[in-house]
């Protein structure tokens, strides 16, 4: 094969059109005329030349190194600079416009790239971090390639920790899950707002039942006290009735002061119920006895007030209801296995035998059902247990067996 690049004028032939001479000249007949040579003539023909790369640019700015690259150079380009251009070209001094190159990125573009005539460029965008092989070979146009190589390794960095996908995903992982919790602790915090909310208005509420409850603890006591009061006056008995309106205040005013406060001190609780069953006797003269101890170790020991009057208020009422003897009350304030413990005991019929006694009244005595009721609010507000046990002084005795009644409270 023959071409320009041998020294012929022009590259189109007729195909008939040659001639061998004697002497061993050929003559070929063509577009531009009659070309001749003899074939001992020729030269030897070399198309290789040296391979060289001339720059390597990346944001229109040159990287620093050696040019031309030759044969084994390693580049190495920092993560930011992973898109690149190369340029190269041949030694060529004879015919460079007709030579043609080709290249491939190992690792990359695996594919050799063919570039048009002229074109001594290579283009690559976005290389991933890791280790590559640039290749390029050349030749003339119509001519087998050069299979010698000219290679170059490039190594792209990897990026800091903090700009890779890795450390991005497990960013907005961390991100992802800090929102849920801060939506999850917002959601929380609301229940618990909610919930506290709710648990103020039920024991608002349950405290105004409580303050309800306490406030019908004695309607007809005060009734038949004011009676008495009228009774002696109308007698005449102006002593009695002074002495009986005296007590009333002073109590009054004792119990509405404790009417306000959640808890008392045991002997805050004993002088009130002193100075009611002192007036309760006025109205029953000759009819009971009464005996209230508090041992030294529970006197300032907490209670909620006005407890125990009910239970003393019950019996006073109805447990010596045609007795042949004086009735006798009890009541002792104590502490048993660190809990509070106040015991009501009476002589009387019992409690059996009373409720058949008022079986046909009209009215009915709500002391016990509003005591029930108060110490089931007071365990739902403060969350304390106060129990309740009845017994019988004396369960032998069908006529007078007696009351027991104790209550258990916490120490509070």
């Amino acid at each position: 094969n023959y071409s320009v690049v041998n020294g012929l004028p022009f590259p189109e032939f007729n195909t008939n059109a040659h001639f061998m001479a004697e002497d061993g000249t050929i003559y070929f007949g063509g577009e531009g005329g009659v070309v001749a040579f003899h074939p001992d003539s020729l030269v030897n023909f070399e198309i290789s030349a040296p391979l060289g790369i001339q720059t390597i640019t990346a944001d229109n700015g040159l990287f620093p190194m050696d040019y031309p690259l030759r044969d084994g150079t390693i580049v190495e380009l920092p993560y930011h600079k992973n898109s690149f251009t190369i340029t190269f070209s041949a030694f060529d001094l004879r015919h460079p416009q007709d030579r043609i190159y080709r290249y491939k990125l190992a690792g990359q573009l695996d594919k050799w790239e063919q570039n048009m005539s002229g074109d001594l460029t290579a283009h690559f965008a976005g290389i991933k971090p890791g280790t590559y092989i640039f290749e390029l070979q050349s030749t003339y146009k119509g001519w087998p390639w050069i299979l010698e190589n000219t290679n170059v390794q490039i190594i792209v960095a990897a990026p800091p920790f903090y700009l890779t996908g890795t450390f991005r995903i497990v960013i907005a992982l961390i991100a992802t899950l800090a929102l849920l919790a801060v939506v999850l602790l917002l959601i929380r915090n609301y229940k618990i707002r909610k919930e506290v909310q709710i648990s103020r208005l039920e024991r608002e509420a349950n405290q105004s039942k409580l303050n309800f409850l306490k406030s019908q603890m004695n309607p007809h006591f005060y009734f038949n006290s004011l009676n008495s009061i009228n009774s002696f006056v109308l007698k005449s008995d102006i002593r009695s009735a002074n002495k009986f309106l005296t007590t009333f205040a002073n109590l009054m005013r004792e119990i509405l002061d404790n009417s306000n406060k959640e808890f008392v001190s045991i002997e805050e609780e004993k002088e009130v119920l002193d100075k009611y069953i002192a007036l309760q006797q006025l109205r029953f003269p000759g009819v009971f006895d009464y005996r209230t101890i508090a041992e030294d170790q529970v006197k300032q020991r907490n209670i909620p007030p006005m407890l125990i009057q009910p239970f003393v208020e019950n019996a006073i009422e109805y447990a010596f209801v045609k007795m042949p003897v004086k009735g006798l009350i009890n009541v002792d304030f104590g502490l048993v296995k660190n809990k509070i413990v106040c015991t009501i005991t009476d002589n009387g019929i019992g409690i059996e035998n009373s409720q058949k006694l008022r079986a046909g009244r009209i009215r009915k005595s709500a002391a016990i059902k509003n005591i029930t009721q108060r110490i089931d609010m007071l365990n739902k507000i403060y969350g304390i247990s106060i129990s309740l046990k009845f017994t019988q002084v004396n369960p032998t005795s069908k006529e007078f067996p007696g009351t027991r009644i104790s209550i258990i409270l916490p120490d509070i």
